[in-house]
């Protein structure tokens, strides 16, 4: 190759790298500002009110099955950075849905939203997954304060090592006020909400009384949006009630203690005694009730007293002692 010939060449060559290498260049930066503008507003890497704004928009799509683009306000979070049966990143909301523009208060919701599995592109973009939900339960409501909640938190109900949640809401139905306490628990891969049945409840604190009487519960039906029909019933328990986790004396079970006002049918608007029932938590997160207990039926406290001393009646309850002969409750009196 002659000296012209090589310097022809690389000539050439420069041209070539100038033409391709801008082309290059222009390339490589459009291709970075895509992907830094991809996870600048990826909604896994939102913060504050954008964090929440889409969080909401993410419950909205869940609690109202007609289609509509409801108002979604929160009336308590919990973010849980480390949780056993949650994984990292999880959010909790509770609040109410509707149309808030109208002051319509359609119902309140509880929500459980975690972080979806990891993509390649996530992997790419060093981003975090965006949230989902994975848990809503509705409760149909016409007025915002006749059900608010006032409390969310994780508690290790049974002792276990894994932490529950509980939710607590305070109901006004005209002057009288009851606490309804939710406890969620998962059962393998689902959420489900630990509730008594206390369909013949009323009727056993009836025959209590000589006259006939009644427990202090208020009944509200949390569903799955679009399964009305199999509707869950959480109880208000009021006034002066409450549900109490309780050790089960005979083996060390985990107990639920369920105390309301009670009263006998001579006495209007009034409450003068006290009705309870131990629900004990089974290995498939269901409760029934103990029959270690009282022998599995409801106590009343017939005499005027809406405060009893629990602490003492519970212990009681559990059986008695005759000597060196322990009679536990499952055998009778």
């Amino acid at each position: 190759m002659t000296r012209r010939s090589r310097k022809k060449t690389s000539e050439n060559i420069g041209k070539w790298i100038l033409q391709n290498g801008v082309t290059v260049f222009i390339t490589a930066f459009s291709t970075a500002i895509v992907l830094w503008l991809a996870a600048f507003f990826s909604p896994g890497e939102y913060t504050g009110n954008q964090l929440l704004e889409e969080l909401k928009r993410q419950v909205g799509l869940y609690v109202d099955d007609t289609g509509s683009d409801p108002d979604i306000a929160i009336e308590q979070q919990l973010e849980i950075a480390t949780m056993d049966v949650l994984k990292e990143d999880s959010i909790v909301l509770c609040g109410t849905y509707g149309d808030f523009d109208s002051e319509t208060v359609s119902g309140h919701y509880i929500s459980i939203l975690e972080r979806e599995e990891k993509t390649l592109l996530n992997e790419l973009l060093n981003t975090k997954p965006a949230f989902k939900v994975i848990f809503t339960k509705v409760c149909d409501s016409l007025f915002r304060e006749v059900l608010v909640c006032t409390e969310c938190e994780l508690v290790d109900l049974n002792d276990d090592g894994t932490d529950e949640l509980h939710i607590m809401y305070r109901s006004r139905f005209a002057d009288r006020v009851s606490i309804a306490d939710i406890y969620l628990i998962r059962d393998n891969s689902e959420w489900k909400i630990l509730t008594p049945d206390f369909s013949s409840l009323e009727d056993e604190v009836s025959a209590e009384f000589e006259s006939g009487g009644y427990m202090a519960l208020d009944e509200f039906e949390f569903y799955t949006p679009g399964e009305k029909e199999s509707a869950e019933v959480v109880y208000g328990i009021g006034p002066y009630g409450g549900v109490i986790p309780v050790v089960n004396a005979m083996d060390g079970g985990c107990d639920l203690l369920y105390h309301a006002g009670a009263n006998n049918n001579t006495a209007f608007l009034s409450t003068h005694h006290c009705a309870l029932v131990m629900m004990r938590l089974t290995e498939d997160f269901t409760l029934e009730r103990d029959i270690d207990w009282n022998q599995g039926k409801v106590y009343v406290d017939t005499a005027e007293n809406i405060y009893p001393e629990l602490e003492t009646i519970v212990e009681e309850k559990w059986g008695y002692r005759v000597g060196d002969i322990v009679a536990y409750a499952a055998y009778g009196e």
